[in-house]
């Protein structure tokens, strides 16, 4: 379609996604009761293989709610209420997992020569808030992000400081 349009695959992406309305793309329902659904989220995150990861596009006034609460919710539902996962295996989902499965060599640990992206919060407050009525609340119990060594939000207020990069495989 982008070819067709002379355009390329980005411009089109984004020019299809401004021009689409509503701006929820798709809404994937599944059958069964609350029953079905507990028991596909505790063989996902229980599962060796899975990597804790949004694919929630944030874009519009309406996005998919995981968008703003993906990585809050699995601490929050999966941890702390539910006890499906332990902490240290949710954060490594959520960091050391990905890194390693995509070959990204300096990303994923807190160690030498790695980047320093961390995220401070409260393990026994940190929840997510957005819903499908209103997508973009943010997470709560998030005290600090930081960004390659630079905090970049602060009690839930972005700073100025933008020192993120691409992240690539292998090392810098």
């Amino acid at each position: 379609a982008a070819k067709e349009a002379g355009e390329s695959l980005g411009d089109f992406a984004m020019r299809t996604l401004d021009e689409e309305a509503p701006y929820t793309l798709t809404v994937n329902h599944r059958a069964g009761g609350p029953e079905v659904h507990d028991e596909m989220v505790r063989q996902t995150v229980q599962h060796p293989k899975t990597i804790v990861a949004s694919d929630g596009i944030y874009h519009g006034p309406h996005p998919h709610p995981r968008g703003f609460g993906c990585h809050a919710r699995v601490l929050r539902l999966c941890v702390r209420e539910r006890s499906l996962i332990s902490m240290e295996q949710a954060i490594h989902k959520m960091t050391g997992k990905p890194a390693e499965r995509f070959g990204i060599a300096d990303r994923g640990l807190v160690a030498p020569g790695y980047f320093a992206d961390l995220v401070i919060f409260d393990p026994d407050t940190v929840a997510d808030r957005s819903t499908w009525d209103e997508p973009l609340l943010e997470p709560v119990g998030i005290d600090r992000v930081i960004v390659n060594g630079q905090t970049v939000a602060l009690d839930g207020v972005p700073t100025d400081a933008l020192p993120g990069q691409v992240a690539t495989r292998g090392r810098r």
